[in-house]
């Protein structure tokens, strides 16, 4: 009774922080194109090969499975939803092996109200792999707790997890890399000799890259071998990230986010909080393999530090299991979040539904009219059923410089396709939401307007939490138009 008490808890306690975001259209640029990817995969497109990025494919498989039950952007709300609640009783379940009830609970509601502070309110990657990373995590206390001296279903489920989680997210590899070496340290404390130890890492490393390793099977068997490398390999070789320094200053602002959890994962790695010394081990890693996955990426935005709340919540779990200072840190935390990116916000909402269909409603009635969004929000292509779509669908893909050539085809040339498509209408900002600007492409995109459109309307969007001034060109000159 007290498991399904927890569980319900959990479960409403999200609903309640993300109920009022369920329908907005222009939640977040990222969950828009993974949305329209899995829509567009039921029509027949490909990832990398007809809708180009760089995330693997299980995150797009992950948007096309919800395509299954609804067309509708409240799908993958909700399903993300499912997700975080699931995360939330995984944490819940890990902590117990550690602290008490009210603790594990306590950890569990702090990882859901603190998503929201890391534009984790949407459907971002983390949302889904942190589950599995949770579960793997799981498998492996409870593993430990048995101090067992050979590895068992609950090692080889983790492993798969992992390799699952790196299907979503690539730099989850430093996370499953963690699991995979205390398991095998574990094991050499506990008597296992090289020869276990190397058959045990061999079949690891095999349960973990088999899922990713079948996507490449998957695109070597259709033609689109080079397609998948690129994206996942080539391509962040390619890009020209902005400047360290900048990217740095901007991180240490974001982790100042964490200090009101300091104190509790202080408490924990110094042993004031009573956690044995072989889960201390295990915690104190895998917070330092999630930061290192962090910086995998050599570049930053608030949400990539979504998959450290999920080691921060079970790392302070312990320490809010100490009479008084410890639950004051956790209600503390939370209350942090509530104040930083408080829920019930209906209003945003419907302001962000208004400005949409305000959009929506300024470009061509005809659907077979094609549209190009240059830099605005791409749920626009699906809103009108659009058929093809440009293989550079993601505006930062189009008018970014950092992204500039990063595909396997050129970026100007994909813009130049879609210019001798004669689009009926352009979408795009007045100002450039990320800097530098592709100026080639910008270029190109501002003289094909200015001398084939004839109307220009200014409409405010919101998207992101912030207010966009986009710019619909309509009335373009078609092909045999005079």
């Amino acid at each position: 009774m007290r498991r399904m008490i927890v569980v319900a808890t959990i479960v409403l306690f999200a609903l309640a922080w993300r109920y009022t975001l369920f329908g907005n259209p222009t939640l977040h640029v990222d969950d828009e194109f993974y949305f329209l990817v899995g829509q567009r995969m039921h029509q027949g497109d490909l990832p990398y090969v007809d809708l180009w990025d760089r995330k693997p494919f299980g995150l797009f498989l992950i948007y096309y499975l919800i395509g299954f039950f609804s067309d509708q952007v409240i799908s993958y709300q909700i399903a993300a939803w499912l997700f975080v609640s699931a995360t939330g009783v995984a944490i819940y379940a890990i902590a117990r092996q550690w602290t008490t009830p009210l603790a594990s609970l306590l950890a569990a509601l702090l990882y859901v109200a603190s998503l929201s502070v890391f534009g984790g309110q949407g459907g971002q990657a983390p949302i889904f792999y942190n589950l599995l990373i949770a579960i793997a995590a799981l498998m492996i206390v409870r593993w430990t707790r048995d101090d067992s001296d050979h590895a068992d279903w609950r090692v080889w489920l983790a492993m798969a997890m992992c390799g699952l989680s790196l299907t979503v997210k690539q730099t989850a590899i430093a996370e499953s890399a963690f699991f995979g070496l205390f398991v095998l340290y574990r094991l050499y404390r506990n008597g296992a000799g090289p020869a276990r130890l190397a058959a045990i890492a061999s079949i690891a490393m095999v349960i973990g890259m088999a899922p990713f390793a079948m996507t490449g099977v998957f695109y070597a068997a259709s033609g689109h071998w080079y397609e998948f490398y690129q994206a996942m390999f080539l391509s962040n070789l390619d890009k020209a990230y902005p400047d360290a320094e900048d990217m740095a200053r901007r991180a240490l602002l974001r982790f100042i986010y964490l200090l009101p959890i300091g104190i509790g994962i202080a408490l924990t790695f110094t042993g004031r909080a009573g956690l044995a010394a072989k889960y201390r081990v295990f915690a104190e890693g895998w917070l330092v393999a999630a930061v290192v996955g962090v910086a995998l990426v050599p570049n930053f935005y608030i949400h990539y530090l979504l998959p450290l709340l999920l080691p921060v919540a079970v790392v302070a779990a312990p320490a809010f299991g100490i009479r008084w200072i410890g639950p004051a840190i956790a209600l503390a935390s939370i209350s942090y979040g509530t104040v930083t990116a408080p829920p019930f916000q209906q209003k945003y909402t419907d302001l962000s539904k208004a400005d949409f269909d305000a959009l929506l409603a300024a470009l061509p009635s005809d659907p077979e009219a094609r549209v190009l969004v240059f830099e605005g929000p791409v749920m626009v292509y699906h809103y009108r059923n659009q058929g093809d779509l440009p293989v550079l669908t993601m505006p930062n893909h189009l008018a970014n410089e950092v992204e500039r050539d990063v595909a396997h085809v050129s970026t100007m040339d994909v813009v130049t396709e879609e210019l001798n498509k004669r689009p009926s209408a352009i979408v795009m900002l007045t100002k450039p939401r990320t800097l530098p600007i592709n100026a080639q492409t910008w270029s190109a995109i501002e003289h094909f307007a200015r001398k084939n459109c004839a109307l220009k309307r200014e409409i405010i969007v919101t998207e992101q939490w912030a207010r966009w001034k986009v710019l619909a060109y309509t009335g373009c000159i078609q092909s045999g138009q005079a």
